[in-house]
């Protein structure tokens, strides 16, 4: 039985306190947690893992007012002594900012000089911080360096993806990235305008229950007009996920055969195939599964779930041999692999199923935060970063799937409102940059589109409006 263990400074807030619950260990060449029972006595706090591996430490962390972010230490050994968490935590964010740094300055970043100046300065009271672990004063140091640090990776990013973007204009001219929206119905005629002003691609999603409500008898006059209107706009249309095992609406009477894997598996080919057959000669892209790597609705184990999936997409392949797939993957970085009841890793996932001998044309991250079961806790731009380019492995382009509650967002202070707003900018342009990305997406254009709440664009809000102007600058400036 593995055994780490942190000193708690006495100056931790109720907020940080309240994280400590989520926090596990983590490891591999793909970072991804690891079953994790936590105690807290007195002030030392114990992770207890089955395995004696060297690992991370991942927990949440409040950085600004009402934003939690994940924050992952350095690379830590079982030890019989404790460590101290802020130091650790600050530790692990300060070298992951300067070994990217590096990374990017030996392909040509340039940083501005008073991002360089606070780097060297975060680097300084660090060392400050490490001087004297055992008195009170350097958790709170820490502490500042881990929030300073935090903000420093955003402005970091940023400059990095504009950089790469000129780079790429420069070179090739506009970009062949498309920017896209989620849809489920079509939106109102006072914002159809602006839709098409901002995305030139778009995901159609299919509602099983309202197309077969009645098992064979299936109704497509509303999924028919969200078709028609997505062509005849010009827009670059994907249908799916049609089958969503973590927000999918399915008929109510399919809920019988839960239980069942063989007969749920024959209604959704049976379903898929109609569907794909219906709209084969006029949308060639497919995304057939959702959440299919952790979420499920059917009582199916993960190896029910894969071979699942396989069978959907062998239908759809039976159907149109020429069609094309997305692969989705939800909670990319396998935050629900904390839970024993999981084992495949989101990368294995994917993985298995192209050597099960499945062609995608990309895979889909979901870098979702929010309350839902399908959000991720959020995750800062170098975050994501790494997590593209990890997936990058796979050799296949990849599309991000961006959403984010954007009420709790214009709730908060306004200083914690203009650092998440600018996070969640920088991360979509990083996305855009990077040119093993072929596409971003936002998840919802109205409530009704989006699988987690608050996240539609569509609102009047100025947290909203910045993000409108922000896809529609990025389209103008770089997208062809």
């Amino acid at each position: 039985m593995g055994v780490v263990s942190f000193l708690i400074p006495e100056s931790l807030t109720p907020a940080a306190r309240e994280c400590l619950s989520g926090a596990c260990l983590a490891g591999g060449y793909d970072l991804a947690p690891i079953p994790t029972q936590y105690k807290i006595q007195g002030n030392q706090f114990t992770l207890t893992k089955d395995s004696h591996d060297s690992g991370y430490l991942m927990m949440p962390w409040p950085l600004h007012a009402n934003e939690v972010s994940i924050c992952t230490s350095s690379t830590l050994r079982e030890r019989a002594e404790p460590y101290y968490l802020l130091i650790e935590l600050a530790r692990g964010k300060l070298n992951q900012i300067r070994s990217q740094t590096a990374e990017w300055e030996a392909i040509g970043l340039g940083l501005e000089l008073d991002d360089l100046r606070e780097l060297l300065e975060v680097t300084k009271r660090f060392g400050q911080a490490v001087l004297d672990v055992t008195n009170p004063q350097s958790s709170v140091i820490a502490e500042e360096v881990l929030v300073r640090t935090h903000a420093l990776t955003e402005r970091i990013s940023a400059t990095f993806a504009e950089q790469l973007l000129q780079t790429r204009l420069a070179d090739a001219g506009p970009l062949e990235t498309r920017l896209g929206c989620r849809l489920t119905s079509l939106p109102l005629p006072a914002t159809q305008a602006q839709f098409g002003a901002i995305f030139t691609s778009v995901k159609l999603v299919p509602n099983w229950r309202l197309i077969e409500s009645t098992e064979s008898q299936y109704d497509w006059a509303a999924f028919d007009t969200l078709v028609d209107w997505a062509i005849q706009c010009g827009l670059d249309v994907t249908i799916g996920p049609v089958i969503d095992l973590a927000n999918g609406v399915f008929p109510t009477w399919i809920q019988q055969w839960v239980g069942d894997p063989p007969s749920l598996a024959a209604f959704m080919c049976d379903y898929i195939e109609t569907l794909v057959r219906r709209y084969q000669n006029r949308v060639r892209s497919w995304q057939i599964c959702g959440g299919f790597n952790y979420i499920d609705c059917f009582g199916l184990t993960e190896d029910d779930r894969i071979r699942l999936a396989a069978r959907l997409l062998e239908a759809a392949r039976h159907t149109d041999p020429d069609i094309s797939f997305i692969l989705s993957i939800a909670q990319p970085w396998g935050d629900y692999l904390k839970s024993e009841d999981y084992t495949y890793t989101p990368l294995v996932f994917a993985d298995t199923l192209i050597r099960a001998g499945f062609s995608f044309t990309a895979v889909e991250l979901e870098i979702l935060t929010g309350a839902d079961r399908r959000a991720s806790p959020s995750r800062d731009s170098i975050a994501i970063y790494r997590l593209m380019e990890l997936f990058g492995l796979l050799t296949i382009p990849l599309e991000l799937n961006f959403g984010a509650n954007i009420q709790s967002v214009a709730s908060q202070s306004v200083d914690g409102q203009g650092a998440l707003r600018s996070a969640i900018e920088s991360q979509i342009l990083l996305a855009a940059a990077l040119p093993q990305v072929r596409a971003v997406f936002w998840e919802g254009w109205s409530e009704a589109d989006s699988r987690i709440q608050g996240a539609n664009l569509s609102g009047g809000t100025s947290v909203r409006q910045s993000l409108r102007t922000h896809l529609h600058n990025l389209r103008v400036r770089y997208l062809a």
